[in-house]
């Protein structure tokens, strides 16, 4: 299978994390949040565990980045991918939260912070609680660069063993580690899931090894101790949906189309369905409609927000800064 296959694989992947983090908020959230929201005659409490997908996809596709460029161009890269689309829907969701009923206040430190995408680190509350999964990527990130930028490569192959027994060891640990130190030492309930991540990469990238059977049992055998039975469950539900996606036959996949077009507004539906959708979807049971009307249609508004902010903001911000990457490396090769 060609690489491009492997990644439109993920890019579905990533739509099936956000779907159900979406049906997670919509159909069981709203309402421990919101007590006035209208009781769902279905529900979805597992769909929480899309964000440990997500954090398997990272640890998989930030490991494949920074081997194909130096550690300059994943800033740049990072940069560019994250940032400008998160903005938009702060600012998007600071003002729809701010007028729109429940309306609550947004100061400005409040909203100083949230800026850096890095509220957790300075302890400011998050404008939107689906923020919160945002200062563990940073922290894998900013360790990762490091690992990079200093030139200690070889230290890859360990990183997986000693997220995993990170992971285990954090109840114990988290005492004598000041916050927000957890992030950047990759020590905190979730570091073995970017483990298992880049143990998928080492899988695709050179076949399976035992070495590599050993990490994920231990990567399951953590979450089993952190979350329990049900996200031991989950995670092994993952990684079979993982081990899926880098197979020849996902490319042949019915709905995969559907799910890889999921996949490319999946950060800004992530970013921006929760506390925004919860307005929609409250104002429009305030006015009579159902609860199925009311979700769906909340859905429907939320994921053309997605592709509104995906396709007018995101999609710019990396073209554009593909070009300047482009005229860079032809300065370079003319200098």
């Amino acid at each position: 299978m060609t690489a491009s296959k492997r990644l439109v694989s993920l890019d579905a992947l990533r739509g099936l994390a956000a779907l159900a983090v979406v049906a997670f908020h919509y159909t069981f959230r709203i309402r421990e949040m919101y007590p006035a929201a209208l009781p769902a005659p279905v529900s979805f409490p597992y769909g929480h565990y899309g964000v440990h997908l997500f954090f398997l996809i990272s640890g998989f596709v930030i490991l494949m980045s920074l081997e194909r460029r130096h550690a300059k161009g994943f800033l740049r890269a990072r940069f560019f991918r994250l940032y400008p689309v998160f903005w938009a829907s702060l600012l998007l969701t600071t003002i729809v939260i701010s007028f729109a009923p429940p309306a609550k206040p947004v100061s400005f430190l409040q909203f100083l912070g949230n800026v850096t995408m890095a509220a957790d680190y300075f302890r400011i509350e998050n404008i939107d609680g689906v923020y919160w999964s945002l200062a563990y990527e940073l922290g894998f990130y900013a360790f990762m660069y490091a690992v990079y930028r200093f030139g200690r490569q070889r230290w890859v192959p360990l990183l997986p063993m000693l997220w995993i027994a990170g992971a285990a060891a954090f109840q114990v640990l988290a005492p004598y580690i000041p916050a927000p130190l957890h992030y950047l030492l990759m020590i905190h309930n979730y570091a073995h899931l970017f483990a298992c991540g880049l143990v998928f990469y080492f899988i695709w990238r050179d076949g399976m090894r035992w070495r590599c059977g050993v990490l994920l049992a231990a990567g399951l055998a953590v979450q089993a101790l952190i979350f329990g039975v049900e996200g031991a469950a989950a995670l092994a539900v993952s990684m079979a949906l993982f081990v899926l996606a880098l197979r020849p036959e996902a490319a042949r996949l019915p709905g995969l189309d559907l799910l890889t077009w999921f996949g490319a507004i999946s950060y800004a539906l992530y970013l921006t369905h929760q506390e925004i959708g919860y307005r929609v979807i409250l104002a429009l049971q305030a006015l009579g409609a159902s609860w199925f009307v009311a979700v769906a249609a909340g859905s429907v508004v939320m994921i053309g927000v997605a592709a509104a902010l995906t396709y007018g903001v995101e999609k710019p911000a990396q073209r554009r800064f593909a070009k300047a990457r482009q005229k860079q490396e032809i300065e370079d090769s003319h200098a």
